[in-house]
């Protein structure tokens, strides 16, 4: 997708992008993070996550008063356990 004209204005005034630059092109956030995992890691890949939540409690994580169940929708439904 393209920017807006204000945030073309704001990539110019901060220096960014040149001033001639008629316009910016912009990623997501998440093609964003899988880029500079790319170059900072050589490419490699995440290690594979746990699909079940029978498999985070084998790793000894247990639902506490101070934990909920995460059920994340993107990136292979993985289940598991968030701690605070």
């Amino acid at each position: 997708s393209r920017c807006t004209a204000d945030q073309l204005e704001i990539l110019k005034v901060m220096g960014i992008l040149p001033f001639s630059a008629p316009s910016c092109g912009l990623i997501t956030k998440t093609d964003a993070e899988r880029l500079c995992n790319a170059l900072l890691c050589g490419g490699a890949y995440p290690p594979p996550c746990k699909k079940e939540l029978t498999a985070s409690l084998a790793l000894g994580l247990e639902l506490s008063k101070r934990s909920v169940r995460v059920y994340h929708e993107c990136f292979g439904k993985c289940k598991g356990l968030l701690k605070f």
